[in-house]
């Protein structure tokens, strides 16, 4: 796994730790009812951490949408002839869509088609 990957799983492990840290305090906050302050005090340091929890998860995504961002889909498709086995991958091109005819196959002269189209992800090279 990557630094960035392990950076992520961090935070988003340290924020579900904080989330649940601070519902057990806001349930202790509520037994200790007869002391006013204590609970106030329960309440408001459970808040505190709701609110780091949640700058944690935002923090994450943020690093998250910006990996995806870094990368790009190239589109591939895919032709195969109706009559034999024959099978090409070429990029695609602008009209490309599924079950489209071609052309003669090479290999047997049978119909070439576009059998499916799917994205290569790649990184952009800075």
């Amino acid at each position: 796994m990557s630094e960035a990957g392990r950076q992520r799983r961090y935070l988003f492990v340290l924020s579900m730790v904080l989330i649940v840290l601070s519902f057990g305090l806001l349930i202790a906050s509520n037994v200790f009812v007869a002391s006013p302050s204590l609970s106030t005090m329960l309440m408001t340091l459970s808040l505190m951490l709701l609110v780091t929890a949640w700058w944690l998860y935002f923090l994450e995504r943020r690093a998250v949408v910006k990996a995806m961002r870094e990368q790009v889909e190239t589109a591939v498709s895919v032709i195969r002839c109706k009559s034999c086995d024959y099978r090409e991958e070429r990029s695609f091109q602008k009209g490309d869509y599924i079950f489209r005819v071609i052309g003669v196959c090479p290999k047997c002269g049978g119909e070439e088609y576009i059998a499916y189209i799917y994205g290569m992800p790649s990184k952009v090279s800075s």
